[in-house]
């Protein structure tokens, strides 16, 4: 650590010396993690750099946190994906975690939600969006389309002919707080809680991104049908 060392009269750079740090840590990792010829998977969490804050982030502020930018600028070889689910379904998740006392999230709508979301796929744009209800439906397939799509560009990726499903309920990673169950599989869909029966009424925004993403954002027969038609 002697090189992050404060010399006496210079400025302390806290976030200079935290994004050093993490660089930093990442290579570590990324270093072992190579020589036994795997991949290292870094999860984004979007969330907490478009929805907790007071206000929506502008496109250049918001591109100045973005993950991918920040590793390839460092040196790192980055291939990302954008993963997405129904944002209704990822709006009531938000609204039901647990500690959140910002007040603009308590009282966030469905509508400045998708207002938020639409601001993460401009900054994400240029990377392919996959889809967590395909993932429920067959993880090996999903795995598979990731695959194919990066092989036509040029970049060969190696499938681990070892996993399977079966054994993620035996398998601790990090971020995994979300998981409730030992398998993937699709969930029915969430009711929606009496208190957020105004905040979710379908609105422009909402309409807008179930469209772009492929999702239906109608209920049908009483049954919200989620998944992509």
């Amino acid at each position: 650590m002697s090189q992050y060392a404060y010399q006496g009269g210079e400025p302390w750079h806290y976030e200079a010396f935290q994004k050093q740090i993490y660089i930093d840590e990442i290579s570590f990792i990324n270093k072992d993690i190579s020589s036994k010829n795997s991949y290292l998977l870094i999860r984004d969490w979007s969330r907490g750099d478009f929805f907790f804050f007071s206000t929506i982030l502008s496109e250049t502020a918001t591109a100045a946190i973005n993950q991918c930018r920040r590793l390839t600028d460092a040196g790192f070889s980055v291939i990302p994906i954008v993963t997405v689910r129904h944002p209704l379904e990822s709006y009531l998740s938000l609204m039901a975690l647990k500690g959140i006392k910002s007040i603009h999230i308590v009282r966030m709508s469905l509508h400045e939600y998708c207002e938020r979301y639409h601001s993460f796929l401009k900054v994400y744009a240029a990377c392919p969006v996959f889809y967590y209800e395909d993932f429920c439906r067959s993880p090996e397939d999903f795995f598979s389309k990731i695959i194919s799509y990066y092989k036509d560009k040029g970049i060969h990726l190696i499938k681990n002919s070892g996993y399977s499903p079966h054994r993620a309920g035996s398998q601790k990673i990090s971020g995994d707080s979300g998981r409730s169950a030992p398998l993937p599989s699709l969930r029915s869909a969430k009711p929606i809680p009496n208190h957020l029966a105004n905040a979710t009424k379908p609105t422009s925004a909402y309409i807008n991104l179930c469209t772009k993403l492929g999702y239906n954002p109608y209920l049908q027969d009483g049954i919200t049908q989620y998944f992509k038609p």
